[in-house]
């Protein structure tokens, strides 16, 4: 009755023995006490009492057309209530609530309730059979025992239930503190269970048990009011776990093409423990997601090339067993954009003299940037030239062993791309004592490159922009010492425009996101001129629009002409093209066509190209440029 009530300090928590004989009587009348208003607020109605010592007494509880009948027998031996008077109506067939297989029917006379046998210490409640209502499903027996220890930390828990359970119901409700996987069983037409955990319950461990609320009968559909909770402590206990755990994706669905920032979610599930889930892209690393039954990994798709991918998730359990990777197949498709990515070698976040700011030294991670291997060093030498603000990005720096290399990653999109370094020389006093080379893409691009040399003395700034093709996605500029140790003051990388690997006016990017290559090709007729789809636009004209060259349904088009002060031509648009509307009278004549206005930028919407002249016929086009 004080379900969810007093629950502070010691009392917190379903503490309770819930299949104990008491609570499941005061459980199964608070239950009636729900079903049956004329027991809350019923009047009352003496029938019989027996005055001295032990014995019969009954009453009724009567509202609104209900009448339950109550009658008990405190005595040590059988007694019969005789005929009492009743509201219901002769034959009319009344249950015993308390023992729904015992019922009786209303006779004639004044005192329609015919007599009643109660045998000693018992009770029975009467209602009328067309009013009963299933009482709530409830947890009747356990194992093991409630709050009982050393329990065999292998042994299965066996719950009876009062009816036969929707057993899909049931182990969605039913939960483990700490957390267990194992495998669930029915009997007995669906009222016993069996949980045997997989391999065991943790050794040594309190193991509370609960169902909760959303557990429901099979014939009622009733559900419990309150939800059962049990616990028991484990013997010490070690396991050997050979099986490995499943790991799903939620997101992203395979099969669709994606852009811009996405979130790879799932879940995983493992008999013991997950204790990670781990993200690949087209076989690369293994890099960690966050979370482990429920996961997700975010990731910036333009930061890798256009096209088909496949996205894989594997799971780790606390064992060192792996799942099977689960993957899913997808497109990226991403209209590349600016792209500066600006650190400061071996320190943090800093201002340059021209007011840009370069972000703090970071480890590389899948999909981002920042430095493989190098240490962090500091000499805080004046450089020459160089503003209070950004003095520290020169005496900053990362640098390598005098055997050992080291690099920083971008993960970029791709295309041209310059590549700034900034360096001094803040230790060695002459030139030929520190030496190293500068590789970008796996070209090099400085040999033996000598600080003091090139700057011509100690603590004065070299700025060096190198440019380089990205094909790959992967922007990486190695430092490889020659001489003494390599160094880096601060790198920034920059994209400056498309790469055509074939000269045919569409740049990789495009063919890369519609073909899966990046050069024209006479299979899948990629060609330039070619038109893939048939839908009478060559590839180099879907190019231009930014339609699909796959998609029959998808090309240059004018989505409608209306006329009110002035003629409003609307078209589709997409960031990045220029459109610019023109105009002639007769399509068949000779005539140039004409512009109309002054043209405008796209935005990924509808727009409307206005003509505010008087016109009475003429033919419109739509012109589409990039910038």
């Amino acid at each position: 009755m004080f379900d969810g009530l007093y629950e502070q300090g010691p009392s917190l928590g379903d503490n309770f023995n819930m299949t104990q004989g008491s609570f499941l009587q005061v459980a199964r009348l608070n239950n009636l006490r729900r079903l049956y208003p004329s027991l809350r607020r019923g009047t009352h109605h003496n029938l019989w009492n027996d005055p001295v010592g032990p014995g019969r007494f009954a009453y009724a509880r009567r509202w609104q057309g209900e009448e339950v009948v109550i009658m008990f027998n405190t005595s040590s031996g059988t007694l019969i209530v005789p005929n009492r008077p009743t509201t219901y109506p002769v034959g009319t067939v009344l249950v015993n609530l308390l023992n729904t297989n015992e019922s009786l029917t209303v006779v004639g006379g004044t005192d329609g309730l015919p007599p009643v046998e109660l045998t000693e210490s018992s009770v029975k409640m009467f209602v009328a059979k067309s009013l009963w209502k299933p009482l709530d499903p409830v947890v009747t027996r356990q194992y093991p025992a409630h709050s009982v220890s050393n329990v065999v930390a292998t042994n299965a828990v066996v719950l009876t239930f009062s009816m036969p359970m929707n057993t899909g119901s049931v182990a969605q409700a039913l939960s483990f503190s700490p957390s267990i996987q194992g495998t669930l069983s029915w009997a007995s037409n669906n009222t016993v269970m069996t949980f045997r955990p997989s391999p065991g319950f943790p050794g040594s461990s309190r193991v509370t048990l609960r169902v909760s609320t959303n557990a429901v009968d099979a014939g009622h559909t009733n559900a419990f009011h309150a939800a059962f909770e049990t616990f028991f402590h484990t013997a010490p206990a070690s396991y050997t776990d050979a099986v490995p755990p499943s790991v799903v994706f939620l997101n992203p669905l395979g099969g669709t093409t994606l852009a811009g920032s996405i979130l790879l979610t799932g879940t995983a599930t493992d008999l013991v423990g997950v204790a990670s889930v781990q993200i690949s892209i087209d076989g690369g690393e293994w890099v960690n997601a966050s979370g482990t039954t429920a996961w997700s990994y975010p990731l910036e798709s333009a930061h890798f090339l256009n096209g088909t991918h496949v996205i894989r998730a594997r799971a780790i359990d606390t064992s060192g067993n792996v799942s099977t990777p689960e993957e899913r197949a997808v497109r990226f498709f991403n209209i590349p954009g600016d792209y500066v990515r600006r650190v400061n070698a071996g320190g943090a976040s800093a201002t340059n003299c021209d007011q840009t700011v370069w972000s703090a030294d970071r480890i590389y991670t899948l999909g981002t940037f920042g430095r493989v291997n190098g240490t962090n060093g500091f000499l805080g030498n004046t450089i020459t030239g160089i503003c209070a603000s950004a003095q520290r990005m020169y005496q900053e720096e990362l640098y390598s062993t005098p055997d050992g290399a080291f690099s920083y990653q971008f993960d970029c999109p791709e295309g041209i791309y310059a590549t700034t370094i900034l360096e001094t020389e803040t230790w060695h006093t002459g030139p030929g004592q520190r030496q190293f080379d500068v590789y970008i893409q796996g070209q090099r691009m400085l040999a033996d490159y000598d600080i003091y040399a090139r700057a011509g003395g100690m603590n004065l700034p070299v700025v060096e922009v190198l440019t380089n093709e990205v094909t790959d996605a992967r922007l990486v500029v190695s430092f490889i010492p020659r001489q003494n140790n390599a160094r880096v003051s601060a790198v920034q990388v920059q994209r400056l425009g498309d790469v055509d690997s074939d000269g045919d006016g569409i740049p990789n990017w495009w063919m890369l996101g519609s073909f899966d290559h990046s050069t024209g090709q006479e299979a899948d007729h990629s060609f330039a001129g070619d038109d893939a789809d048939g839908d009478g636009y060559t590839n180099c004209q879907e190019f231009l629009a930014l339609t699909s060259p796959t998609d029959p349904l998808d090309f240059p088009f004018v989505l409608g002409i209306s006329r009110t002060s002035t003629i409003q031509v609307e078209v589709p648009t997409a960031s990045g093209r220029f459109y610019q509307l023109e105009w002639k009278k007769d399509i068949l004549d000779t005539n140039e066509w004409l512009p109309v206005g002054s043209g405008m930028p796209g935005n990924n919407e509808p727009v409307s190209m206005l003509d505010a002249r008087d016109l009475e016929e003429g033919v419109y086009r739509l012109r589409i440029s990039t910038p």
